[in-house]
């Protein structure tokens, strides 16, 4: 059974599922005579199409005093139409000369949306001004209402975050930017890859906390663009070896009782080199990409963690890698997941996941709250 989920963990939706409804003006009138209605209803629809309000309801029932009466939208008004002088029927029909006014009573002018709701909130508002069409999505409905996640799948998000958040205070305690990052598997839970940011022991702008957390998947299918050696906290899954660090962990989530069978345990200085240096890298590099099934394309069906929101290089290295779902703790004025920019929701891309902020929040503003 879904459940509400506790703290602060919220998703990060686009700005059309979170607005309020947009509403243009129509000329309505009453219904006088209901057995009129079919036919105004068809000759209406010949003569004024709604095309630009497709999800409309032609007609709406009134109840007042226990009596329901109808109205009918007649058509749109004009965007420069000066509404402080309504016009009469006639001229509303003055282009239709035949039609049959029968029926029709008192004319007035309406608000209805201009667009079809997205979500409950927005139809509910539609709603309240004119009765129009909306299919409910169930799975945007618990991610909008918090039920999304079951409890036990929301202490496992938090398990994940601990693990970057020992990442980065790692990091941090080294001289870096406190970022540490998680990968998991979607389905298993299995940890794919881990690390924290290295771009100030590099002195290299790209050593971003996520980019080499993917980089770190890249080579845990036998790729990556970059060599990593000998980096306390690093961790990366050998290629086709299945190993649960979750399960080492549940017990003990110190980053120091490390799994023997860790890629990177040992506290001797970071090395970070591009592939193209060594021969294993240049052997990785003339690997093709019609090797690799197509289902473990980089990221599929990979969740990743991060404690602070990422930035746009970040944010599109996980487009193009194809992410299942981002989950970070904290919001940066620069972020590309909901601060500045929302990547993960831009129609003109080609992938799109979708990304949950504030989980352990508190925790991981700690990280940053010496930092000015």
């Amino acid at each position: 059974m879904k459940m509400k989920h506790s703290g602060t963990m919220k998703a990060v939706l686009a700005d059309d599922l979170t607005k309020s409804m947009e509403f243009v003006r129509v000329y309505a009138a009453d219904i006088t005579n209901k057995k009129e209605t079919s036919r105004l209803v068809k000759q209406l629809g010949e003569i004024f199409p709604l095309t630009r309000l497709p999800h409309m309801k032609r007609v709406r029932c009134l109840k007042e005093n226990e009596e329901k009466h109808l109205q009918i939208i007649l058509c749109c008004v004009d965007q420069e139409e000066d509404l402080s002088s309504s016009p009469t029927l006639n001229e509303i029909f003055q282009k239709a000369p035949g039609f049959d006014q029968t029926g029709l009573g008192n004319l007035f002018s309406t608000r209805v949306a201009r667009n079809q709701p997205k979500t409950r909130a927005q139809f509910e508002e539609a709603q309240s001004h004119w009765p129009t069409s909306f299919h409910e999505d169930l799975e945007l409905t618990k991610l909008l209402n918090g039920t999304y996640f079951t409890k036990t799948e929301q202490e496992r998000i938090n398990l994940h975050m601990q693990m970057a958040v020992e990442l980065a205070d790692q990091g941090k305690q080294s001289g870096e930017v406190p970022i540490g990052v998680v990968i998991v598997n979607s389905d298993s839970s299995e940890v794919v890859a881990s690390c924290y940011d290295l771009r100030n022991t590099a002195s290299n702008p790209l050593y971003h906390a996520v980019m080499l957390c993917v980089d770190l998947v890249a080579r845990s299918q036998g790729g990556g663009a970059w060599e990593i050696q000998d980096t306390p906290g690093f961790w990366w899954r050998k290629p086709h070896e299945a190993s649960n660090r979750l399960a080492d962990l549940s017990s003990d989530t110190s980053l120091g009782s490390q799994p023997d069978n860790l890629q990177n345990d040992v506290g001797q200085p970071t090395l970070v080199r591009d592939v193209t240096e060594s021969q294993s890298g240049q052997n990785n590099l003339k690997r093709k990409f019609n090797e690799l099934d197509d289902s473990s394309y980089l990221c599929t069906n990979l969740d990743l963690y991060v404690t602070q929101e990422p930035c746009s290089m970040c944010a599109m290295a996980l487009v193009h890698s194809r992410i299942h779902h981002v989950f970070y703790g904290v919001t940066h004025p620069d972020g590309a997941l909901g601060s500045r920019y929302k990547i993960h929701c831009q129609p003109g891309l080609n992938h799109h996941f979708q990304v949950f902020r504030g989980v352990l929040e508190e925790k991981c503003r700690n990280l940053y709250s010496e930092i000015t």
